[in-house]
């Protein structure tokens, strides 16, 4: 008997292998016993995550966000004595601030090993920077390119002897400091004054009575002020939710038995999640109408063996899928929460370098970019996570023609799948010119000066913007900086043109991946593997844009094949994998199977000549044939994508031959 089930929902990622039995639970189909480097989407899809580019290799860093405004932020890199800066120029390129020296902005500390544990609160040019071991100090920002760091004082200090403040927040207009269980909170907008008195506006001092371990992290929610500790989790206010904390009004309760873990909570959707204190679980935390309270739900029930190696941060990526990033242990999981959908989803990210620190920072666009220092063998790089590309749709180009049409939109998919990057450590070479190129009988005029006496030999291109501009030359003689002899290869489309690449084959800037096997994609197309020599490789074709980095492998393993059938289970009987349907979207590559050890390829690049573009991304039903002959009671389905190419799978549906037991 044949049989199927489709699976169109992925939205629950991996779960513990102790569920395999529970084929009666929604989760069993919805979910996998393995999902690694594919994220689990809001939508249900399985998609291959994206690469990690190669910044600087200055060594085992601790990274923090510091937000100037809606247009400026940094990235803050602590080494073990000085802090660096990467922040982003007005179109949104990210840089390494340089001093006015030009040299790269350095700010000096005396945090050493206790870098990684800073708490930190900002408002403006000034960051309050604490740390039970450390002096409180500010972090102030004195121009776009100059930072410096000084302990400060505060008036009427009622600090401890010998006690310094182990959190920091912002809430109501005044800055509040913990320690141990007592919170500490400045006159209102006077941060730098802490002078208690009884006034609404005087500073305060309280103590979280139903606590007796000390507060780990201090969060500032829209209606309390949240109070982290291994005890649980206390909601602080001036007697309820929405009344504002006076020195004469100001109460804790313990909202939370659930105690958490040193790492700062962050905020989504309404809901704060933090990391229990077992570093096992992930809990979110959220004001309940009816109740008039906080409530704390455990959200990771399902996935518990994947945070074996502990968590230890979280950091939110404000995007289109909008995941949670968290460090644990030397792993990286992403985790997609959205109750309402009944999305929660923990899945691996597994590199070939262990993960130490991430961080995330606010885009001039209001999205995020995802920091992470990462270890390869005894070298530590700073590294950020390349964006997703988003590709036009077929009826975008519509004209009425359909050879045309299908033409153009093959020639304009391949133009944006060029800076898909699927390898960590990565760099790209991006050949990209904006200047407007005009071509007059065998002679290039650039409107700029980027020509060299050494192009002689490479390619000219026009980049696409509709997938009808053509144009492609070979450099024969070199004039000046602004003009070349050519030759045509293919016809331009016209003599004058906007925006164009400058082939190349041999890519440098390879140092921090010496004598290391990489893998190359170039102008969308898998090439092949090669061995950096002397900080360099050297392609046998030329394109326009490569990338040259570390692969990794996405797995997505199903539970055990099997449903009811007429009162009878399939889970225990007899079954042969035959066959699959697959859904895609702007995918290529990839294999399948029912085992690692058999898998075959779903779809290969093999691109001929060294313009040519390669086939169309698969955005349609696939069917492989599957024929092995591997007839068992244990059936599962693989998805592997071992090539550095886009995948995105939204339905996944399985023939089995079913053979009777009797």
């Amino acid at each position: 008997m044949r049989t199927s089930v489709p699976i169109n929902n992925f939205a629950l990622g991996q779960v513990d292998l102790d569920l395999c039995g529970r084929n009666d639970l929604p989760l069993y189909i919805t979910s996998g016993e393995t999902v690694e480097n594919f994220y689990s989407t809001t939508q249900g899809n399985l998609l291959f995550r994206q690469g990690f580019e190669f910044l600087d290799d200055n060594g085992n860093n601790s990274v923090y966000e510091f937000i100037f405004n809606e247009a400026q932020s940094y990235l803050l890199v602590f080494d073990a004595t000085n802090i660096e800066f990467w922040s982003y120029t007005s179109d949104g390129e990210l840089v390494q601030v340089l001093d006015g020296a030009s040299n790269p902005l350095q700010v000096a500390h005396t945090y050493g090993a206790d870098r990684f544990d800073l708490k930190t609160a900002q408002k403006g040019d000034v960051m309050y920077i604490v740390h039970s071991s450390h002096e409180k100090k500010k972090l102030t920002r004195t121009a776009s390119n100059a930072f410096n760091i000084a302990v400060y004082s505060i008036t009427g200090s009622s600090f401890p002897t010998g006690k310094n403040p182990a959190s920091v927040a912002f809430y109501e207009g005044r800055l509040i400091y913990a320690i141990g269980t007592t919170i500490y909170g400045s006159k209102s907008n006077s941060y730098d004054d802490l002078t208690i008195g009884t006034g609404e506006t005087d500073g305060f001092k309280f103590d979280i009575a139903e606590l007796s371990s000390n507060i780990v992290w201090l969060f500032a929610a829209k209606n309390s002020l949240i109070a982290g500790s291994a005890d649980g989790v206390a909601s602080i206010n001036g007697g309820g939710i929405n009344q504002a904390i006076t020195p004469t009004s100001v109460s804790a309760k313990l909202s939370s038995n659930e105690g958490a873990y040193k790492a700062d909570p962050i905020e989504k959707d309404g809901y704060i999640i933090y990391i229990s204190q077992n570093q096992r679980n992930l809990y979110a935390f959220s004001y309940e109408v009816l109740s008039e309270g906080f409530q704390s739900v455990l959200i990771n029930r399902a996935s518990y063996d994947i945070t074996k190696n502990r968590l230890e941060r979280l950091e939110y990526k404000k995007d289109k899928h909008g995941f949670i990033y968290i460090r644990c242990g030397s792993d990286l999981l992403a985790f997609n929460f959205l109750p309402e959908e009944n999305v929660r989803s923990l899945i691996k990210i597994k590199s070939q370098g262990d993960f130490q620190d991430i961080c995330s920072v606010t885009k001039p666009n209001g999205d995020s970019d995802l920091f992470a220092v990462i270890k390869y063998d005894s070298d530590y790089y700073l590294e950020v996570l390349s964006d997703l590309v988003e590709f036009t749709k077929p009826d975008d180009i519509f004209s009425g023609v359909k050879a045309t049409d299908f033409l153009n939109y093959n020639i304009l998919v391949n133009e944006e799948s060029k800076l898909c990057n699927y390898l960590d450590s990565a760099i790209i070479y991006n050949g990209y010119n904006s200047t407007i190129l005009t071509y007059t009988s065998g002679t290039i005029t650039s409107s700029g000066t980027e020509f060299v006496s050494g192009d002689v030999g490479r390619i000219i291109s026009y980049k696409t913007t509709t997938g009808a501009e053509t144009g492609i030359f070979k450099i024969t003689a070199f004039t000046s900086s602004n003009e070349v002899e050519v030759t045509i290869l293919k016809e331009p489309y016209a003599n004058e043109h906007t925006g164009w690449y400058l082939h190349a084959s041999l890519i440098s800037g390879l140092a921090h991946l010496e004598g290391k096997t990489v893998q190359v994609v170039a102008d969308g197309a898998y090439i092949g593997e090669y061995t950096v020599t002397s900080g360099a490789i050297e392609l046998e074709g030329s394109y326009s844009v490569i990338i040259v980095g570390l692969g990794y492998t996405g797995i997505f393993k199903t539970f055990n094949y099997g449903f009811n059938i007429s009162v009878k289970t399939t889970q225990t009987s007899q079954k042969n994998l035959i066959k699959a349907f697959i859904r895609f979207i702007k995918s290529a590559g990839g294999k399948f199977g029912d085992s690692l050890y058999n898998l075959v390829p779903i779809q290969q690049f093999n691109p001929d000549g060294f313009y040519d573009i390669p086939p169309l991304l698969m955005d349609n039903d696939k069917e492989i044939t599957y024929n092995n002959n591997n007839i068992s009671i244990e059936k599962r389905v693989y998805i592997v994508q071992d090539l550095p190419l886009p995948m995105q799978i939204t339905m996944i549906v399985p023939y089995f031959n079913q053979i009777s037991n009797t």
